[in-house]
C-alpha cells in the first residue's frame, strides 16, 4: 500500500467524514487519458448551446434544439454550426423559425476573434473541456455533500489566469470573500497565497478593505485555501471558510482537503505555458439559481491551449463525487424521446452507501430505468416530478421529508427520508437520508416473506409474461436465473388429483375477475417434492375494464398441513382415548351403585338406629373407591366399616369390591378390629395389583353397649353427644396395602344412651386450603343443625352443608343409640 493509502485508510478509522475523499481523487486520475475524443465536440455542442441559452433567454432543451434548426436549415454539421456561433459570440442570433433566411457569421468559421489567422486548429480544439458551469457546480456539490456535514460556511473555487490574476470559477454558501478577480503579485488573500506557495495556507480573519465588498459581509473565523493540482501543475486554489466551529487543523485533515482540491481541479482550465500562443474566446453564461448559488453570477471562461490527454467526462466525476459520499447516492442519466425531452431515468451509478428502501441489492438496481426500478417514484408530486424538474431547470431541490415509495415483492412500502436533487452537467446527482425507523421496513418485509415462505408473482397477460420475486424460485426449487412460470404453465405442477380445484381458482380470476385463493399440491421437478402450496390472486384491469394482469402470492404450507394432518389423527386417537374412558367410568359408576346405592335408608341393627348416605364425584372419570359396610355377624356382634382405596375409575372401584368382601369374610372368623385390618392389609398388598386404602374397622358388642375399632391412616369417628362433638382420635395407623405384615391397635368407646357416632371418608370434610374438620365440628354446633332431628335429617343436613372442594366421592355413617333403647334380653 502506498503512503497516499495508507494516510487514507488511516483517515477513514479517524476521520470517517472525510477519509472517504481519498480514495474517490486516487480513482479520478486512473480515467484521466481513458475519455474518447468526441468530448471536444460534445463540449463544442455544450458550449454554443449555453451561448443561446442566454442570448435567447431559453433553457437548455429549447437551446439544444434552436441549434439543431439552424444546423439543418443552413445545411451544415451540427458541430460546424456550433463552431460560428461561437466565433461571434456579439453576433444577433435570431431564432431558426422566424422570419428571413439565418444570416451568415461574419466571421470566418474555425477561427475565434483575437485569434491569428495562421493559428493552427478549429475553436473545437481551443475550447476547454469542461462547461463554465461546472466549477459553480463542483463546489455547490462539494459543500452540500462533503463538507456542509463539518460545519464549513462558504467555498469558493479560484482558477489560475495566464495573467497572473486569480478568477473566480465558482462558489457556494455565504459570501464571506470580496470581487470575483484578484491580482496575484502582492495580494495579501489566502488563495493567492496557496498558489504562490503551492500548500495549504490556513488564515484568521482581518479587518476588511473599506470599499471592498467584504466590509458589509460576513466574517470567516477560520479560512483555508488549498491549491487545486492538476497533473503536478497548480491551477487554482480551493477556499473552505468557517464562520463558527472549525476542525482542528491537523495533517490528516488537510491531506483530505488537498484531494477535494485535486478533485475541483478537474473543472479548471491549465494555463498556457509561457510563451506560448495564447488563443481567447469569451463566453457569459448566467447561472442565477443554479443549485441553489446565491444570487446571479457571470464567469469569465478563458480556454487556453489544451494540454496533452482527454479529461475525464462529467458523468465520471460526478461518479466519484457520489462515491464519496455517506448517504445513499444515485447518478441519473436522462432516457430522451424523439424530441429530446427525457421520458425516464437511467440509475446509471449508485454509490457504496446506496441502501434500497425495499431491501434490494445494487446490482439489481444499477443500470435500469427509474420507473421500472422506482414504480411508486412517478406517482404525482413524487420524487420523479422533482428529479425532472431539477434536470430541466437546473435548480437544486432538497426536502427534509419525502415520500420514497418502493415495493417489497407486490406490497407497497412508503418510507420518509430527507431527499437531495442536484445537476451536474446533463445528469442528476439523487440522494436520500431514510428515517431509522422506515430503513428497516423494506428488510422487515423480505425477512417475513421469507421466514413466512411466501412469494410473490405477477402475470401480463398483455406480453404473456410472468414476473417473480426470489422467495417464489426457492419455493418451486427453481433456479433464480429460470424463467419465471404464469399461473397457466404452473397447471402443469399440479397435482392431478388437485387440477380440477385450480381450475376452478383460475376461472374465478380470469372469467369472473374476482380476487380467489385455493390450496393446491405441486409437484416441484427439481427434487420430486410435493409441497402443499396456498395461492391467492386478484385481477389487474386497466381503464377499460379489460383484464390485463394478474398478481398474487404463494405461501408453503407444506409444514401447517402436516400438522393439520397429526393434529387430526391426534384428536381421532383422543376421541376414542375418551370414548374408553367414559365407558370405563359408566361402568364404574354402575358397579358402585349396584353395591351401594346412593340413599338407602335408616336401618335398626342390635338396638342401633344405622344411617348411610354416599355422594357420588360430580364426573363419571372422577368415580372413586369410597364404600361402606352394616353387617350383622354370627357371634352377634355388628361390623361397622367404612374405606377409601385410593385412585379414581374402574381400578378404584374393583379395588374397593374386592377389599370390602375380603373384610366381610374375615369378619366371620371372631376377630378383632385391629386383626381384621392386618389381615385386609395382607389382602391389599399380595393378592391385589397395588391397591392401597385407607379405612376404620369397627365391632359392636351390643350386650356391653361397646365398640371396639381401628384405623388405618382414615380420618378419626366424631361422636356426637348432649350438643358436643368431638373426634374419638389416637393413632393414625399405616394404610392398606403399603407394607406387609402391618399391625393397627385398637380402641374401645362405651357409647352413651343418645348419642350419634359418625364415621365417613374424607370426601365429607377435604378441603385445598385445610384439613375441613373444624368445619364439620361447626357444621354439628351450628344453630342450623337439626339437633333434635331423625339421624336421616342430620345425615343429609351435614352433606348439604359440606365446605369440601375437591369433588371426592363421599360417605356418611351415622350410628345412634336411642336414650329409650331396651336391654338386650328385654
Amino acid at each position: 500500500m502506498t503512503e497516499r493509502q495508507d494516510d487514507a485508510a488511516a483517515a477513514q478509522v479517524g476521520a470517517p467524514g472525510v477519509g472517504r475523499l481519498a480514495g474517490t481523487v486516487e480513482r479520478v486520475d486512473a480515467v484521466l487519458d481513458a475519455a474518447g475524443g468526441s468530448v471536444d465536440a460534445r463540449a463544442l455542442v455544450d458550449r454554443a448551446t449555453g451561448v443561446l441559452m442566454e442570448r435567447l433567454g431559453c433553457g437548455p432543451q429549447e437551446a439544444l434544439r434552436e441549434l439543431h434548426a439552424r444546423a439543418r436549415a443552413q445545411g451544415r454539421a451540427v458541430l460546424r454550426c456550433a463552431d460560428e456561433i461561437l466565433s461571434d459570440p456579439s453576433a444577433p442570433s435570431p431564432r431558426a423559425d422566424a422570419d428571413g433566411p439565418v444570416p451568415a457569421p461574419s466571421t470566418p468559421a474555425g477561427r475565434a476573434p483575437g485569434v491569428p489567422n495562421g493559428s493552427s486548429g478549429t475553436q473545437a480544439a481551443a475550447l476547454p473541456r469542461w462547461h463554465a458551469e461546472d466549477g459553480q457546480r463542483a463546489v455547490t456539490a462539494i459543500l452540500e455533500h462533503a463538507l456542509q456535514p463539518f460545519g464549513a460556511d462558504s467555498v469558493q473555487l479560484w482558477a489560475a489566469r495566464e495573467d497572473g490574476g486569480l478568477r473566480l470559477a465558482g462558489r457556494a454558501g455565504l459570501r464571506l470573500a470580496p470581487g470575483t478577480e484578484r491580482a496575484l503579485p502582492g495580494f495579501p488573500g489566502v488563495a493567492a497565497q496557496a498558489v504562490r506557495a503551492g500548500e495549504p495556507v490556513w488564515a484568521e480573519p482581518s479587518p476588511a478593505t473599506p470599499g471592498t465588498a467584504a466590509a458589509a459581509a460576513p466574517v470567516a473565523a477560520v479560512t483555508v485555501a488549498v491549491p487545486a493540482l492538476r497533473r503536478g501543475r497548480v491551477v487554482g486554489a480551493l477556499e473552505i471558510s468557517w464562520t463558527s466551529g472549525a476542525p482542528a487543523r491537523d495533517d490528516r485533515l488537510e491531506r483530505e482537503l488537498v484531494a477535494l482540491a485535486e478533485l475541483a481541479a478537474h473543472t479548471l482550465d491549465e494555463p498556457a505555458p509561457p510563451g506560448g500562443a495564447a488563443t481567447s474566446a469569451t463566453g457569459e453564461f448566467a447561472t442565477a439559481g443554479v443549485f441553489g448559488a446565491p444570487g446571479a453570477m457571470s464567469l469569465s471562461a478563458a480556454p487556453p491551449t489544451p494540454a496533452p490527454g482527454v479529461p475525464v467526462a462529467a458523468e465520471e466525476v460526478l461518479r466519484q463525487l457520489a462515491d464519496s459520499l455517506h448517504d445513499p447516492a444515485l447518478v441519473l442519466t436522462p432516457l430522451p424521446d424523439a424530441d429530446g425531452n427525457p421520458l425516464d431515468f437511467r440509475v446509471a451509478h449508485v454509490n457504496e452507501c446506496f441502501v434500497d428502501p425495499a431491501g434490494r441489492s445494487a446490482e439489481l438496481v444499477r443500470g435500469r430505468a427509474l420507473r421500472d426500478v422506482y414504480p411508486g417514484f412517478w406517482q404525482p408530486g413524487g420524487p420523479a416530478e422533482r428529479i425532472a424538474h431539477v434536470h430541466a431547470s437546473g435548480e437544486a431541490f432538497r426536502c427534509d421529508r419525502l415520500a420514497l415509495v418502493a415495493e417489497v415483492g407486490d406490497t407497497p412500502v412508503t418510507v420518509w427520508a430527507r431527499v437531495g436533487a442536484s445537476r451536474v452537467h446533463d445528469a442528476v446527482l439523487l440522494t436520500w437520508r431514510v428515517d431509522e425507523d422506515d430503513a428497516r421496513l423494506g428488510p422487515m418485509l423480505q425477512h417475513a416473506q421469507r421466514l413466512g415462505r411466501i412469494g410473490g408473482f405477477e402475470d401480463d397477460l398483455v406480453s404473456s409474461r410472468s414476473t417473480w420475486n426470489p422467495e417464489l424460485f426457492e419455493l418451486f426449487g427453481l433456479a433464480p436465473h429460470s424463467d419465471p412460470l404464469t399461473l397457466s404453465h404452473l397447471r402443469a405442477w399440479v397435482h392431478r388429483d388437485d387440477r380440477e380445484a385450480f381450475d376452478a381458482f383460475l376461472a374465478g380470476v380470469t372469467l369472473h375477475q374476482e380476487p380467489r385463493e385455493v390450496s393446491v399440491r405441486f409437484h416441484r421437478d427439481s427434487d420430486h417434492v410435493v409441497r402443499h402450496v396456498r395461492v391467492v390472486a386478484e385481477p389487474v384491469v386497466d381503464e377499460a375494464g379489460s383484464l390485463v394482469a394478474i398478481r398474487g402470492a404463494c405461501q408453503d404450507v407444506s409444514a401447517h398441513h402436516w400438522t393439520e394432518v397429526a393434529l387430526s389423527a391426534t384428536r381421532d386417537q383422543l376421541a376414542h382415548t375418551q370414548a374408553e374412558a367414559d365407558e370405563r367410568a359408566r361402568l364404574a359408576r354402575r358397579l358402585q351403585h349396584a353395591i351401594m346405592p346412593p340413599t338407602p335408608g335408616t336401618v335398626s341393627m342390635a338396638g342401633l338406629t344405622i344411617g348411610v348416605r354416599y355422594r357420588p364425584a360430580h364426573q363419571d372419570h372422577a368415580v372413586g373407591g369410597d364404600w361402606y359396610d352394616a353387617v350383622p355377624l354370627p357371634n352377634g356382634d355388628v361390623l361397622i366399616s367404612v374405606g377409601d382405596v385410593a385412585g379414581h375409575g374402574i381400578e378404584a372401584a374393583t379395588g374397593m369390591v374386592a377389599l370390602r368382601n375380603a373384610l366381610r369374610g374375615l369378619a366371620t372368623t371372631g376377630a378383632g378390629p385391629g386383626q381384621l385390618l392386618a389381615w385386609l392389609n395382607d389382602v391389599a398388598f399380595h393378592l391385589t395389583e397395588s391397591v392401597t386404602a385407607t379405612a376404620v374397622c369397627g365391632l359392636y358388642q351390643p350386650e356391653q353397649r361397646l365398640f371396639r375399632w381401628a384405623r388405618a391412616g382414615h380420618p378419626p369417628p366424631v361422636l356426637l353427644h348432649e350438643g358436643v362433638s368431638r373426634s374419638v382420635d389416637f393413632g393414625h395407623g399405616i394404610l392398606l396395602g403399603a407394607i406387609p405384615d402391618a399391625a393397627y391397635a385398637e380402641q374401645e368407646l362405651t357409647l352413651p344412651p343418645d348419642a350419634t357416632l359418625l364415621l365417613f371418608t374424607d370426601g365429607l370434610i377435604e378441603r385445598k386450603d385445610s384439613s375441613g374438620l373444624d368445619d364439620l365440628h361447626a357444621a354439628l354446633r351450628s344453630a342450623s343443625f337439626p339437633a333434635t332431628g331423625s339421624l336421616a335429617d342430620q345425615l343429609d343436613h351435614l352433606l348439604a352443608h359440606s365446605r369440601s372442594d375437591t369433588d371426592d366421592d363421599t360417605c356418611l355413617i351415622g350410628i345412634h343409640r336411642p336414650a329409650e333403647a331396651a336391654s338386650p334380653g328385654a
